[in-house]
């Protein structure tokens, strides 16, 4: 596979994960805390997280959470032209 054909696997941010799946920040903050959504919190010493993720985590986390998650990771990906 050349370089031009790799699939991008943008930064998301909180907001950013939220609107990709559809649902509220607060529940996808939930889920971070809770383990269930890997992410990162880049720097030290802020008051305020800042959670950053992958889309390939947010995917896995989608597949892995539900009977129909590569379902729904597949119209995702399609909605937004990937």
């Amino acid at each position: 596979m050349h370089e031009s054909e790799t699939i991008p696997d943008p930064w998301l941010t909180l907001g950013g994960m939220a609107a990709y799946v559809k649902r509220s920040k607060s529940f996808i903050s939930r889920e971070i805390r809770a383990g269930n959504l890997r992410a990162v919190s880049p720097g030290t010493g802020t008051v305020r997280r800042r959670w950053l993720a992958r889309r390939s985590w947010v995917d896995a986390w989608l597949e892995s959470s539900s009977p129909r998650g590569e379902e729904m990771t597949e119209r995702l990906r399609k909605n937004i032209g990937n």
